[in-house]
């Protein structure tokens, strides 16, 4: 089961993370792609944080991740 998390980004993020998403990409798909080719999640955010007007959403990309180390997953048993 997949679980969606609701970030807020700059207009001017939003713009450059638009210019990125292909015709038949969701823009969770934009970020994965380029976490994918960065390597690691840490590397997107040293990549991302260069780039002008990037800030913000390297900023929502970096408290994602730390919600989600935070997170505890738990199993259940059916």
């Amino acid at each position: 089961m997949s679980m969606s998390k609701n970030i807020t980004i700059s207009d001017d993020a939003y713009q450059q993370l638009k210019l990125l998403k292909q015709p038949d990409e969701s823009f969770t798909d934009v970020i994965l792609r380029l976490v994918k080719q960065q390597g690691n999640p840490q590397s997107i955010l040293e990549t991302v944080n260069q780039l002008p007007g990037w800030e913000e959403l390297a900023d929502s990309i970096e408290q994602v991740m730390q919600q989600r180390d935070k997170t505890q997953l738990r199993s259940i048993d059916l």
